[in-house]
């Protein structure tokens, strides 16, 4: 009897217990639930910060590349993952997210300006105008220049011939067949330039089909580059104002974790012609 009794007893413990345990085990299972949609939702949050931090940060770039020089060579906003040319063409290249917003900007080394001799003709003799520890014209890695000329600043393709001097080369001027940065030089412009500056790099950032942040680097319509640079970035916006003051340019940034990142840009822009006016052509 005593068997059974103790039995009873147990089986009534066990029910009470689990009618104990079962809202304790439930609510412990709904507290690891919400910890983890909080971790999930705080890792999201980091990952898109990370992502817009970054294409912040790329930017600063663009704004340096812009700061290279004084001449109105201004950002280039490209929209709808197309990459615009300066002749109203464009390119889609596949990696490029379909609604994608990009820029692109060169950098150009002023302290490199070259000389050109006098002589009109596509072929001449170029040398640097300053006596730097810049570097050579040989050494650069893409073969553009922006040449400066009474009509204009064109992006030009410059093909070094053979060295004449420790910093004078013969070299031969074509046209590239696009440019993003200026208009296209006909042969008249390239025979009445008297001065050019080198490019280090004409680079375009854009967010891929990937999610990736991606730059791509030209000369002319030729890429030389494209390679991610970053990962998981979100969908973002650019704008380019021209502001009531002279000289100031903002480039604004949108997107899904940020809003309104502003870059405000003040430069003093030079009229390339008082290079022109105010240095001597041979």
């Amino acid at each position: 009897m005593n068997k059974y009794k103790n039995a009873g007893y147990t089986i009534l413990e066990f029910m009470i217990a689990s009618t104990l345990a079962i809202p304790l085990v439930l609510l412990l299972t709904q507290v690891l639930s919400s910890t983890h949609l909080l971790l999930l939702d705080s890792y999201e949050r980091k990952r898109q910060t990370i992502g817009s931090l970054a294409v912040y940060r790329a930017l600063e770039r663009v704004m340096l590349d812009v700061d290279s020089h004084p001449f109105l060579i201004l950002p280039r906003v490209h929209r709808n993952g197309q990459i615009h040319f300066t002749d109203g063409t464009s390119v889609i290249h596949n990696t490029i997210a379909a609604k994608s917003t990009g820029v692109t900007a060169a950098r150009l080394v002023y302290r490199d300006m070259l000389r050109l001799s006098t002589e009109r003709s596509l072929e001449r003799s170029a040398c640097q105008l300053f006596k730097t520890n810049g570097t050579l014209l040989s050494e650069y890695p893409i073969r553009s220049i922006v040449l400066i000329t009474p009509t204009g600043l064109y992006e030009t393709e410059i093909e070094i011939q053979h060295k004449e001097s420790t910093a004078c080369y013969r070299v031969t001027l074509t046209p590239p067949g696009k440019s993003m940065i200026t208009a296209i030089p006909k042969a008249v412009d390239i025979e009445y330039a008297y001065f050019a500056i080198p490019i280090e790099w004409i680079q375009t950032i854009f967010r891929d089909s990937k999610k990736n942040l991606r730059i791509f680097r030209f000369s002319g319509d030729k890429l030389i580059l494209n390679q991610p640079i970053a990962r998981e970035i979100p969908e973002f916006e650019l704008e380019l104002y021209k502001t009531a003051i002279a000289g100031h340019y903002e480039l604004i940034l949108s997107d899904a974790t940020f809003s309104n990142l502003t870059f405000e840009h003040l430069i003093p822009r030079t009229d390339y012609r008082n290079i022109l006016w105010n240095t001597p052509h041979s």
